[in-house]
């Protein structure tokens, strides 16, 4: 039945992208599955061809050579010892740079995916900033060799598990002020003290959130109420501030729907809007939730984290508004070191020493903030 062959054809290729084709059985072979009844034409097979790795051919031919059954682990085309931890961990160093940004320069040198990086968390492009990233499965040899511009990497080391988000446990930051106008060594001298004295209020800042009309955080708080569609949206809508070439994929794909046309003039440094639009290239056109995994998932996880970050702002707000900044009131959290005695082997983190403050130790004045 050759209707029932092209809906097979079909599905192996929409949901699996296998190429196929139909053949006849070999003489005496033994089939199954449905056919025509009646049919005095051969019975015909789907044939499914698996995918190859890239460089590689199929069939029996095989090369065998000095890797063959040696003790290395192997894959692809990259060859990594065993007794070798797999994460690459490295300092970045970056100047007028976004940390995504500086990772789509790097994976487009090395032919690698912007998801092989690991990263405890961006940095801001306005500045000249240091972090720690790890990379999975590729030689110091080869990153060392780099010439970037306005990036350098060193300090590297294998190490066993890639970087995450939260695992940051603190920044150093070394501030410079500009533009100051009328001020004076007593008034910065009282303002420092000021500050000492209350602290700030720890906001989340437009290094979480982009300076774009569409922050990371509306992104996040789609993602959380499965809003597929809006998600595309938010991500490649046109907005101010873009580059030539990535408003005008913008326009192109809010116009006509033709994500291979855009992704054709979208930047190599927009990680996030060219995984998106490849997928959406590849899935079904009704399918919303498959082309999201083009995004890298340290993308992904940034815009729920955003949304995370900007309900701390709103709660953080709604506590100063409420009870001031003069003093830690009753329900406050803070971290207290003597809960250590209390705390499993495995409770070393920061969060297994965070209690409320109580009744009593606001009374007092046991804490400051």
């Amino acid at each position: 039945d050759k209707a029932y062959r092209t809906s097979l054809h079909v599905f192996f290729n929409s949901h699996f992208q296998l190429t196929t084709d139909s053949v006849e059985p070999s003489a005496g072979g033994e089939g199954s599955g449905v056919t025509k009844k009646d049919s005095k034409k051969p019975h015909l097979c789907i044939r499914v061809h698996p995918k190859h790795t890239k460089g590689k051919k199929g069939g029996g031919d095989k090369k065998r050579g000095r890797d063959e059954g040696n003790d290395n682990n192997w894959k692809g085309h990259k060859r990594w010892p065993m007794d070798l931890p797999q994460y690459l961990e490295f300092t970045l160093c970056k100047e007028n740079k976004e940390t995504q940004d500086a990772m789509g320069v790097i994976s487009r040198i090395l032919r690698t995916k912007p998801r092989d990086f690991g990263f405890a968390g961006t940095k801001d492009r306005r500045g000249v900033t240091s972090q720690r990233m790890t990379l999975h499965k590729v030689r110091a040899s080869r990153l060392a060799k780099l010439k970037l511009f306005q990036m350098k990497v060193g300090n590297f080391k294998y190490v066993d598990r890639e970087l995450g988000l939260g695992d940051l446990k603190g920044n150093l930051f070394t501030l410079t002020l500009r533009g100051i106008e009328g001020g004076t060594e007593e008034t910065v001298t009282r303002a420092v003290n000021e500050l000492k004295l209350s602290g700030v209020i720890n906001y989340f800042g437009l290094q979480r959130f982009g300076t774009h009309a569409i922050g990371t955080h509306e992104i996040g708080a789609a993602l959380l109420r499965g809003a597929w569609a809006e998600v595309h949206d938010l991500i490649l809508r046109p907005r101010d501030g873009d580059n030539g070439d990535a408003a005008a994929a913008r326009v192109i794909y809010k116009e006509t729907g033709d994500a291979a046309a855009a992704l054709k003039r979208m930047p190599r440094f927009c990680t996030a809007e060219r995984g998106l639009l490849e997928a959406l290239g590849r899935c079904d056109k009704n399918d919303l939730v498959n082309p999201l995994s083009g995004i890298p998932r340290t993308t992904r996880k940034m815009y729920v984290h955003a949304y995370q970050s900007y309900m701390w702002n709103k709660a953080a707000s709604e506590r100063v508004r409420r009870h001031g900044l003069s003093r830690p009131v009753a329900g406050d959290l803070i971290v207290d070191d003597s809960m250590l005695q209390y705390a499993g082997e495995d409770d070393g983190d920061i969060f297994s020493r965070v209690r409320e403050v109580t009744e009593k130790e606001a009374a007092s004045g046991a804490f400051n903030i």
